[in-house]
């Protein structure tokens, strides 16, 4: 069994606001959520209108799930084209 994690940079460049950040993230959340069955959460940036980062886990019966996940969850935040990956960090170990 592998346990992967991973830490999201976004960039929200059109948000002026805490709410208009909101109003970006609230759908990506909740389809990340229903589409991917993961833990994802806003981790730090709360209080930036522009930036955003997330934590992201899961378990999966290989590595190579976890990372095509990872990938498939940027692609879906970044095809909205309201926000933009910048960074990520993913650590993936095995359990025994």
């Amino acid at each position: 069994m592998f346990v992967g994690y991973a830490k999201l940079f976004i960039d929200i460049p059109g948000s002026m606001s805490l709410k208009d950040k909101r109003s970006v993230l609230r759908p990506v959340k909740e389809k990340i959520r229903n589409e991917f069955n993961i833990s994802f959460a806003e981790v730090e940036d709360q209080d930036k209108w522009q930036k955003a980062t997330f934590g992201l886990a899961m378990v999966a019966l290989n590595e190579e799930l976890i990372r095509k996940k990872i990938i498939e969850i940027i692609h879906q935040i970044e095809v909205r084209g309201e926000a933009e990956v910048i960074d990520s960090d993913l650590e993936i170990f095995a359990t025994d």
